[in-house]
This record gives C-alpha cells, structure tokens and sequence, in this order.
C-alpha cells in the first residue's frame, strides 16, 4: 500500500485522517480481498486506535457496490485518474475531505454519503453508502456537459466549495480558481 501524494485530510472528530492510497497485490476478483486493489481512500486512527476488526486503518471505498456508482462521476482504469478500482465504472477518489459531522466525504469530484453512519463506524459499509456527482454549471438552465473542475476543497462550513479550472488559450493554458455553493438536487436531468 502507498499513499498518494495529497493529505491527509484531518476528520471533524479529530481522531482519524482521510488518505487516497494506492493498494497493490490484491488477489483475484473471486477472492473476498480483491476489493483492496488499487486507489482507495481509508480513514487512518490518528489517536493510536484500533478499528473492531483490529486494523488502525479502514478501507471506506472498497467493494462500493457497481450499482452505487450509477450516475457518479467515474473514470476508466488506465487513465491516471484516482479511482477506486474493481469495476468496470470506477469511482475518482483524489482529495478526499470529510463533511461536517464526518458522516460524507468529498471524494474526486462526488459526494460518498454513509446516511445516518459516520465513515469510519463499522456499520459504514460498502452498501451503505450512495455516491452523488458534484456538478459545475455552466450554462443558465444547466445544459450541457458542464464544467470540468479539479483539485476541489471543501470549506469547513461543508456547504462551498473551490476548485480549479484550466482551460487553453492562444499557446498557453490558463487556470482560475472558483468558490460555489453545494445544492443537492435530487432529480439531476
């Protein structure tokens, strides 16, 4: 296991870290220990804890269920993209950054909510947990592919966000950095 190079990033309970990581070595797809395969993000005791299965680590995008990635934003493995391998849709998992409350995270450019459970409680598991696309409008009626956004940083109030933009121009390449407002929509078109 390695760990990418961009955290970690502290959880609100002060007791564990978020780190996108990078496991190898997992067995076969038929092997329970096939969902430990490639970027990741685990919460890390940060207070010497232990979780119940005896670990100081717990993987939280392992073994998402192909279903519960319906509609987030994922990648193809092989792009050099972070995401959460095993699937044919794989979700992006760079930048992890708890919510308030630690009970969601933004991970790439999705929201993984664990519902009524925080992230790092055992009764967090894979099934729990529903993934929401995070969306940059760019048009008035919200037409169109949207904008691609990057390196995106939850403010602690865990309602903006900022992120970065490049786009090219004439031989160069511009970036801009942007701040918006979180708003679920529950019927995305």
């Amino acid at each position: 296991m390695d760990a990418i190079i961009e955290g970690p990033a502290y959880m609100g309970d002060g007791k564990h870290v978020l780190l996108a990581i990078e496991f190898a070595g997992a067995p076969a797809s038929s092997n329970p220990a096939s969902i430990y395969n490639g970027p990741q993000v685990i919460a890390i005791k940060a207070d010497g804890g232990r979780f119940p299965n005896g670990d100081p680590w717990k993987c939280i995008a392992c073994g998402i269920p192909s279903a519960a990635l319906t509609g987030a934003n994922t990648s193809t493995p092989g792009t050099g993209i972070l995401a959460a391998s095993g699937h044919e849709k794989s979700l992006v998992v760079d930048h992890p950054q708890a919510f308030p409350g630690d009970r969601k995270m933004i991970a790439g450019t999705n929201v993984v909510d664990c519902g009524a459970y925080k992230l790092t409680d055992k009764a967090c598991t894979p099934d729990r947990l529903r993934i929401y696309p995070i969306r940059w409008n760019t048009s008035v009626d919200g037409s169109g592919p949207g904008g691609a956004m990057r390196e995106l940083r939850l403010n602690l109030d865990g309602v903006h966000l900022m992120w970065n933009h490049m786009n090219r121009t004439t031989g160069d390449i511009d970036q801009h950095g942007l701040v918006g407002r979180l708003v679920f929509n529950p019927a995305p078109r």
